[in-house]
């Protein structure tokens, strides 16, 4: 069997008369040690009452004879067999001998064995308790071996069962799959007609096409020539425009420097500005830089010791003099010098970015 150990049943049909036959055999010696000792001291007990003298164990029996040692064993175990319980229900079977010694005198012997009769309650019973186990072991393995073909048989039965509604859902979906064949197939015949009928519609429509793009071509063409001609006119009006724009922006400049030169002459009586400052003030893009550096034109006329210089710088090709520069608004640059009359002319108003160019200016005058 699959689930049957071939093991076990060699086990049981050999091993368990063996073990039977060596427990018996185990048994008989045990009872040899436990009876041998009491028979003996009772067969000489027995002697002794029918020979009316004193007879030890150890004491030598060759003068006694046959018959009465044969009796008193005949007596003993008589007695046992009806007095004591293995003798009695297990039907022991107790062999004696009388052995010669060979000291050359009539001397005798009592050798006590004790053996197990065969088909007897007790070997019976040994072999029952034995031939139990055996049944017990293979009857734990048959109940295990069972209970496994019952699970497989039930696992092969879902199985199977599973199988059978795969199959049944497969079957469905297959009869859908042809009825959506069927659909798809009046679909693509429709599809072709449509297809055919569309490519007939497309050809005329594509040579109507190709006929109104010849002529958007053509008005393309025109258009383009058109617009041409429109772009030369824009761009000489932005020329002409620019020249006005400029015309009007160094007319709007000069005004601008005309009348902050005469604002200065009118606040700052202990200043004289350069017209390159005064340019250099109109040209900074930022309102609140223009005030800052007014600000400084403000100090350097109340008081001239209160602006913060940061070097001095000398100026002039020939006469080298001594002009100082000012920062304000952090990226703003002043340059000035003092000249006679205690007055102070402011020559340059800049940026980080005009540095370069307000010193050649400085270094020229």
């Amino acid at each position: 069997m699959k689930y049957f150990p071939l093991k076990t049943i060699i086990f049981c049909i050999i091993f368990i008369p063996l073990l039977s036959t060596i427990t018996v055999t185990g048994v008989e010696k045990y009872l040899n040690i436990l009876y041998k000792s009491k028979i003996t001291n009772n067969i000489i007990q027995q002697i002794k009452e029918s020979e009316k003298k004193s007879v030890s164990p150890d004491e030598d029996i060759g003068n006694i004879d046959t018959v009465t040692i044969q009796n008193a064993i005949d007596t003993t175990l008589q007695s046992f067999s009806q007095s004591d319980i293995f003798f009695k229900y297990f039907n022991l079977l107790p062999n004696t001998c009388v052995k010669i010694k060979d000291s050359g005198k009539d001397a005798k012997d009592i050798e006590i064995i004790v053996a197990i009769k065969h088909n007897t309650i007790l070997s019976n019973l040994i072999l029952i308790v034995y031939i139990g186990v055996s049944l017990s072991i293979c009857c734990f393995f048959y109940k295990n071996a069972i209970s496994k073909l019952n699970k497989e048989h039930l696992k092969k039965r879902e199985a199977i069962s599973n199988l059978m509604k795969d199959e049944q859902e497969y079957l469905d979906k297959l009869e859908e799959l042809k009825k959506e064949r069927e659909i798809l197939t009046q679909k693509l015949a429709q599809a072709k007609s449509d297809y055919e009928q569309d490519m007939k519609i497309a050809k005329t429509a594509e040579e109507e096409l190709f006929n109104e793009i010849v002529q958007l071509e053509k008005k393309v063409e025109e258009n383009t020539e058109l617009q041409r001609e429109k772009e030369t006119e824009i761009e000489e009006l932005k020329s002409q425009l620019e020249k006005v724009e400029k015309r009007k922006g160094v007319s709007k400049k000069r005004k601008s420097s005309d009348g902050v030169e005469k604002r200065f002459l009118n606040l700052y009586k202990n200043i004289d500005m350069n017209k390159k400052a005064i340019e250099g003030l109109l040209d900074l893009d930022d309102e609140d830089m223009q005030l800052k550096a007014e600000e400084v034109v403000h100090q350097l006329n109340d008081d001239p010791s209160g602006v913060l210089v940061k070097r001095k710088v000398f100026t002039g090709k020939k006469n080298k003099t001594a002009s100082f520069e000012v920062l304000f608004a952090y990226n703003g640059r002043l340059y000035f010098r003092n000249i006679e009359g205690n007055r102070i002319e402011v020559l340059v108003i800049g940026t980080k970015n005009s540095q370069d160019k307000d010193m050649e200016f400085l270094h020229s005058i």
